[in-house]
């Protein structure tokens, strides 16, 4: 998968015409999976960075400058 993105994206840098809408779709496919395969390794790590993160927030008052 990743060398399909690696090579779509060479063509598309090479190839000053612009690029079509299959080679958008190429490109968005690429990096949902990637999106996806980092969030599923890093799913609980995720989970307890954000959730640390949001009883921080929720203990500090805001103001505005």
């Amino acid at each position: 998968m990743l060398q399909i993105v690696t090579s779509t994206l060479q063509r598309v840098l090479q190839d000053r015409r612009g690029i079509s809408a299959m080679e958008y779709t190429v490109l968005a496919v690429g990096i949902v999976a990637a999106v996806a395969v980092a969030a599923t390794a890093l799913g609980g790590n995720i989970s307890t960075a954000l959730g640390t993160i949001g009883s921080y927030m929720a203990g500090v008052k805001m103001t505005a400058a």
